[in-house]
């Protein structure tokens, strides 16, 4: 019998893992990156670096126990098997993390002292690991002994279900025979490490040599945990090799080499010390700030491609923040260069809003067919032009308190000539799994840039020509909205859209007849359609989504999913600037203004790509002359689970 025997606690479960292993890279990460600031890497690289080897830590776990005969999946058939496999190993991240590390390193500008910040932060890392491993019951030992520890694993779990297909444990025990707590050494081995790191930090050792011993030490330990891991428990090289008269796991020959040849370096750089750079004395390299770009596209173009398959809820949570925390870094970097080449305020917006959605549509996995609701997220951007032709008609005025006569005003004519631009952002919940509930909320910026051009009186054409005086209006928006829809009968539905925009919208009311405009700030925005999505339908709408700002449009058009059950449509028809005299009502007791180009053609679609996850809105409106309008948004959709 074992000397002491305990219980698992209640606290402990298997459904903990996650939540264990979300604290554990949460850990290490911000280790990491306290540890790159002590050794004064510059922060952009090192971010990069942090998410490169995290991204394979994940990926190499997976991949170093998938076995043999399935990687030609992986190549035929795309990353599936990875998600598919069960099993992982942290020996496969490790290796994967430092071949990455070895292979960015220089690329990023950072010396061999890269390698030793990780192995502090590792070990802690997966420390808290053991607690989750724990509350699993994987990576379990074997039966244990006289006079050593012991723990008994509830139903439900590997020792449990193990110990019952060997016919130790009659089904429906309490509790699994005491094993040995392998996984409460392994956690002891990884805090001793992270200790000794810390306590020899300020040891002036040269570049590499922590790393070396502390990967060394970590797979020479992890080689003997092995000889008290129960086989099951074993999720790589399980089989035993003999060489003479040792018969050792596969695994543990492995590790142990591994091991050994590791601190063996350690000690030729440890004795050829001289040689190489110390750690502490590493000097940042030089900004390299293409490279960056580079490496940070290359990262979310990989992340995205295998986030829908290989990636799990809880690696890609983690992934999520590595990789906003890198594009924060990169956004508030490029923010003053664009500033100084030029870019107006609008570009960076937009700018800073495409990180935000490079980082959702990178880590979320695609949508679920099954999930009854989904998160849809847009950014997108809007221009257009427009010409405004007032007319002020001969009037009179009184003659003041002097007591002179009224003396005649003569007519005029003023035009004001509109190039707007705006870009934002749009967030929308839908309910059912059809689309047709929904609640959302748009917020846009802008700026209208408005030209002043006095006119001779008269009827004649608008003269563009002489512009004496420019003034830039800014645009907000601020556009919550709801969505519904019903079936009517058979495939027939209809649906509505409902909401409003507030904020600096329009600049367009003339109220002195000069060259400064007042603002509209309150607007519906509505649309209403009827028909079958899929083969025709009617649409009206005002105002509609970006529509709302800069130059506030009527449509009315017909439209099609062209057969297609996705969710694409394509919708034409005519907008309308100001439908009634009305449409732009100044409140200026002095002025009218004329309709010029109010009649516009418009064309919209929503193109769903890459299997509904992703989705393009162009729309375009225009007279063919001096007024259009066009759009462009890109969507990405997360489904959520019921």
């Amino acid at each position: 019998m074992p000397l002491c025997t305990f219980e698992l606690p209640a606290v402990f479960r298997p459904g903990h893992y996650t939540a264990c292993y979300l604290l554990a890279v949460a850990t290490y990460q911000l280790l990491l990156l306290l540890e790159g600031r002590r050794r004064g890497f510059p922060q952009r690289p090192w971010l990069l670096m942090q998410a490169a080897t995290l991204l394979a830590f994940v990926v190499g776990c997976k991949l170093v126990v998938l076995p043999l005969a399935d990687w030609p999946v992986l190549w035929g058939g795309g990353a599936a098997a990875l998600g598919a496999y069960p099993v992982r190993s942290a020996l496969g991240g490790i290796a994967a993390s430092s071949l990455v590390l070895l292979a960015l390193r220089r690329w990023l500008g950072l010396g061999w002292a890269a390698f030793d910040a990780f192995v502090g932060p590792l070990a802690v890392g997966l420390a808290v690991q053991c607690l989750g491993c724990l509350a699993a019951g994987c990576c379990w030992g074997e039966l244990a002994g006289n006079g050593g520890l012991g723990i008994r694993f509830g139903p439900g779990t590997g020792p449990y279900a193990a110990q019952v297909a060997r016919g130790l444990l009659p089904a429906g025990a309490a509790h699994a025979l005491p094993v040995v707590p392998t996984q409460l050494y392994a956690l002891l081995v990884c805090l001793a490490l992270a200790a000794a790191t810390w306590a020899t930090r300020r040891r002036p050792w040269p570049a590499g040599t922590r790393y070396l011993l502390g990967t060394g030490a970590l797979l020479l330990a992890w080689g003997g945990l092995c000889q008290w891991r129960d086989p099951a428990s074993q999720t790589l090289g399980a089989q035993l090799l003999a060489l003479g008269s040792v018969r050792l796991l596969a695994i543990q020959w492995g590790v142990l080499a591994a091991g050994l040849l590791h601190l063996a370096g350690a000690a030729l750089l440890r004795w050829w010390g001289t040689v190489f750079s110390v750690a502490r004395a590493a000097a940042p390299g030089t900004p390299q700030p293409i490279r960056q770009l580079a490496g940070a596209a290359a990262l979310l173009a990989l992340t995205a491609a295998l986030a829908p398959h290989a990636l799990t809820g809880a690696e890609f949570r983690v992934l999520q923040v590595a990789l906003g925390a890198l594009l924060l870094a990169e956004a508030a970097a490029w923010w003053p260069a664009l500033a100084a080449a030029g870019w107006s305020g609008q570009p960076r917006l937009a700018f800073a809003a495409t990180l935000g959605l490079l980082v959702l549509m990178s880590q979320a996995p695609a949508p679920r067919q099954d999930s009854v609701r989904s998160i849809d997220f847009a950014v997108g951007a809007l221009q257009g032009a427009y010409d405004q032709d007032f007319d002020y008609p001969a009037t009179t005025t009184g003659g003041g308190c002097g007591g002179g006569g009224s003396y005649p005003v003569p007519p005029a004519r003023s035009a004001y000539l509109h190039r707007y631009q705006a870009v934002g952002a749009e967030a929308t919940l839908r309910l059912r799994r059809t689309g047709t509930a929904a609640i959302g909320l748009g917020v846009w910026g802008g700026t209208d840039r408005v030209g002043y051009a006095p006119q001779i009186p008269g009827g004649g054409p608008l003269q563009t020509n002489f512009v004496p005086y420019t003034r830039d209006y800014s645009l907000f928006d601020i556009n919550p909205y709801v969505e519904g829809g019903r079936r009517i009968r058979g495939n027939v539905s209809f649906g509505v859209h409902l909401g409003f925009h507030a904020g600096n919208l329009l600049n367009s009311r003339s109220l002195k007849g000069d060259s400064v405009l007042q603002g509209t700030h309150f607007l519906p925005d509505v649309q209403l359609w009827v028909g079958n999505r899929q083969k025709f339908f009617v649409q009206a709408d005002a105002g509609r989504g970006a529509g709302g700002l800069g130059n506030y449009l009527y449509r009315v058009g017909l439209g099609s999913g062209l057969g297609t059950s996705n969710g694409s449509t394509v919708v034409a028809g005519l907008a309308f600037a100001d439908p009634s005299s009305g449409a732009y009502y100044t409140s200026d007791k002095y002025g009218t203004e004329r309709a010029v180009g109010s009649t516009l053609g418009f064309a919209a679609a929503n193109i769903r790509l890459r299997g509904g996850s992703f989705s393009l809105e162009p729309t375009a409106a225009t007279n063919f002359g001096r007024r259009h309008q066009v759009s462009l948004r890109l969507h990405y959709r997360i489904g959520l689970k019921k």
